[in-house]
């Protein structure tokens, strides 16, 4: 009878320690981080397994860790995202203005009445301001002029001044391409005689910006004219390069 009650008393106990040991580990589990499906791992979870595997945490730049933050303040993550890049412009638009210095390579065939015709090289100094009435149409006009001075007989004067139009293309944001005609007034003094007449011609040319108000550019030109002299008319064929800088303004 006796082993009998110590019998239960044994196994009571027993039932107890159990029922103990099974409510602190559920104690335990309930105290402990959880996983949540809307936030995955703990941060200490993470980075337990990151050590454990050896791999070397990343760090994201300030703006894509506000961005992938999925609790970050939307205003942060703005101001510390990236400001986009200005593209730069280069030369005159629409309303702005253009001025240019430069020489003139030119060849000059002339041929009087008389049926001759002689060639001349000479170097001419050249002023210009242009106005860009839209991005693509450009108006202006150009000064070109040659003084010579010989030791022996009379000095030598050509002035042309000449009004232009100019269609720009631009290939890129600093290479241009143009074209148009150019129409004025030329005046030449020559062995005691002087003559001026109307003018006209085309031209093409290319600029390339160095900087956003400065450029240089090439200019082939051909201008015709016709002059008095000695009695003969003669006409005038003008093959020119153009070169010089342009600045906008």
């Amino acid at each position: 009878m006796r082993a009998k009650i110590v019998t239960s008393v044994v196994l009571s106990v027993a039932v107890v320690s159990a029922s103990s040991s099974l409510r602190a580990h559920e104690g335990q589990l309930s105290d402990s981080p959880t996983l949540d499906a809307s936030n995955g791992a703990t941060q200490t979870e993470l980075e337990a397994s990151v050590a454990e595997v050896g791999l070397e945490p990343i760090n994201l730049p300030a703006g894509e860790s506000a961005a992938l933050d999925a609790n970050a303040d939307p205003a942060q993550a703005a101001k510390t995202s990236p400001a986009p890049m200005e593209s730069t412009k280069y030369g005159p638009s629409g309303g702005e203005s253009l001025f240019s210095v430069g020489f003139q390579f030119i060849n000059t065939t002339s041929q009087p009445e008389d049926g001759s015709s002689t060639n001349d090289s000479n170097i001419f100094g050249a002023l210009g301001f242009g106005y860009f009435l839209a991005d693509e149409h450009e108006i202006g006009i150009q000064a070109f002029g040659l003084i010579t001075i010989p030791d022996e007989g009379d000095e030598f004067v050509v002035l042309d001044l000449a009004p232009y139009y100019n269609f720009n293309f631009r290939s890129d944001a600093r290479t241009w391409f143009y074209i148009g005609p150019n129409a004025g007034v030329s005046y030449a003094e020559m062995g005691g005689e002087s003559d001026s007449s109307f003018s006209f011609g085309a031209h093409a040319g290319i600029r390339h910006w160095i900087a956003p108000r400065v450029s240089i550019f090439v200019e082939p030109r051909y201008t015709y004219s016709q002059l008095e002299f000695a009695g003969f008319e003669t006409d005038e064929h003008q093959f020119a390069i153009l070169v010089g800088l342009n600045v906008s303004f």
